[in-house]
C-alpha cells in the first residue's frame, strides 16, 4: 500500500505578503501518513474555502482556513503555511496555531483541489 499526504491545493493564488525568507502558499494538509488506496475517491475534488487570519510568531507565518465539513480533514488547525526562517519545517506552522502568536483578518475565497502525495 502506498502512503504519504492527502492535501488540498491552492488553485487560485493567496495574494499575501511573505513575511520570512523560504517557503510559499501551497496547500493543506488534510490526512498526514495515510494509505492512498483509502483515499482515492477524494482525489480530484475540487471545493472553496476560506481564509480567515494571518498567523505569525517571528518564526513561521500561515494562514488559518475554514474549510466545508464535509472536507476529511483530520488537523485540528487547517491552515496554508506561507513562509518560514531557515532552518524551520513548515510543519511548525500546527505548533505556532496552538499557541500564541500575532495575526490580523485575512478574509479570501480560495479555490482548492484534493490530491495525494506520495512518500518515497
Amino acid at each position: 500500500m502506498t502512503k504519504g499526504i492527502l492535501w488540498a491545493v491552492i488553485q487560485t493564488p493567496l495574494l499575501i505578503p511573505q513575511r520570512y525568507p523560504v517557503g510559499s502558499p501551497r496547500h493543506i494538509t488534510l490526512q498526514f501518513g495515510v494509505h492512498r488506496e483509502n483515499w482515492t475517491h477524494w482525489i480530484g475534488e475540487e471545493f472553496q474555502a476560506t481564509t480567515l487570519y494571518e498567523a505569525w510568531n517571528g518564526k513561521i507565518q500561515a494562514v488559518a482556513v475554514k474549510l466545508p465539513d464535509h472536507i476529511p480533514c483530520a488537523n485540528k488547525y487547517p491552515h496554508i503555511s506561507v513562509s518560514w526562517c531557515k532552518g524551520i519545517k513548515p510543519y511548525e506552522s500546527n505548533l505556532m496555531l496552538s499557541s500564541k502568536f500575532d495575526y490580523r483578518l485575512f478574509k479570501r475565497s480560495v479555490k482548492m483541489k484534493i490530491e495525494f502525495l506520495e512518500w518515497g
